[in-house]
């Protein structure tokens, strides 16, 4: 028996599903030719949102210095959207220090651009030492022999200046 010839229908879908091969093909040449192209917006901070980051366990003791690690951490990561740094930060928080800023989180949408800083700021507020602890704890400071005289106003924190450091540390004292 010879063999059958096709319909015209069948030919016809045989020819566009050829087509649509061949368009296919070059699509994905195209894609391979694209690969060093800048990633569209967006996928920087998708890749760094599941990149992982690894933050030390919440120092209530020191905030300020706790947000310096993390800050590093998020650099070498490449994270640079405060929702992902939000994200990672919350995430770290203990149980007890989330709900003693219940409020602040439930309020910050992730989203936003500052919702980071805000909550960096009301931590170190709210954990931080005030100026007067910083006082009395470098009243209590035991200073070797041999240490510079100006070496002990280093407990006070690194942003405020010398003269702001000198000044506090004399109304602590009288």
């Amino acid at each position: 028996m010879p063999p059958k010839t096709p319909s015209k229908e069948a030919l016809e879908e045989l020819s566009e599903l050829r087509a649509r091969l061949a368009e296919a093909e070059r699509e994905l040449e195209r894609a391979a030719c694209r690969t060093d192209e800048e990633p569209p917006e967006g996928v920087k901070e998708f890749i760094a949102a599941v990149s992982k980051v690894d933050l030390p366990a919440f120092w209530e003791a020191d905030p300020v210095l706790w947000f310096r690690q993390c800050e590093s951490a998020f650099r070498r990561a490449g994270t640079v959207s405060s929702g992902v740094k939000f994200d990672h930060v919350v995430c770290k928080l203990p149980n007890a220090v989330s709900l003693s800023c219940r409020s602040l989180l439930l309020s910050i949408n992730p989203e936003d651009k500052d919702g980071y800083e805000r909550l960096k700021a009301h931590l170190c507020k709210a954990y931080g030492k005030t100026k007067w602890q910083l006082g009395y704890a470098l009243l209590t400071l035991r200073v070797s022999a041999t240490a510079a005289p100006l070496s002990c106003f280093k407990i006070f924190v690194p942003s405020s200046r010398l003269e702001s450091r000198k000044a506090h540390f004399f109304s602590v004292c009288f």
